[in-house]
C-alpha cells in the first residue's frame, strides 16, 4: 500500500500541481487513475484492471451493520477533573 501511495503521489501531485477549481481537478485525477488501471503490472504483465477484477472476486462482503468505533460512558470526575477508564486517568474540563 505504501508504494501505491508514493507512486501516486511521484506521478500525479509532483511538481506541485496547480488547482484552481478542486472539483475538475478531482475528475480528472479520478480519470488519470483509472487511466493507470491499464498498464501491466511490473512483476506479471498482467493488466492492473484484470488483477484487480480477480482480486475482487475473493473479497468477502461487508458486515450487515455498521462498526462502532467507540464506547459512550457516562462517569464522574474526581475533584481534580480526573476521570478513570480502564487503567488510565484523563484530565477533563472542569465543568
Amino acid at each position: 500500500m505504501e508504494n501505491k501511495v508514493g507512486y501516486l503521489r511521484r506521478n500525479y501531485l509532483l511538481p506541485l500541481p496547480e488547482i484552481k477549481d478542486l472539483e475538475t481537478y478531482n475528475e480528472n485525477l479520478l480519470i488519470m487513475c483509472m487511466e493507470d488501471l491499464k498498464r501491466e503490472h511490473y512483476i506479471n504483465k498482467e493488466k492492473i484492471i484484470d488483477l484487480f477484477a480477480r482480486e475482487q472476486e475473493a473479497l468477502l462482503p461487508l458486515p450487515a451493520e455498521q462498526f462502532r468505533v467507540f464506547t459512550l460512558e457516562k462517569v464522574k470526575t474526581d475533584k481534580y477533573s480526573f476521570i478513570q477508564y480502564e487503567n488510565n486517568r484523563y484530565s477533563t474540563s472542569p465543568e
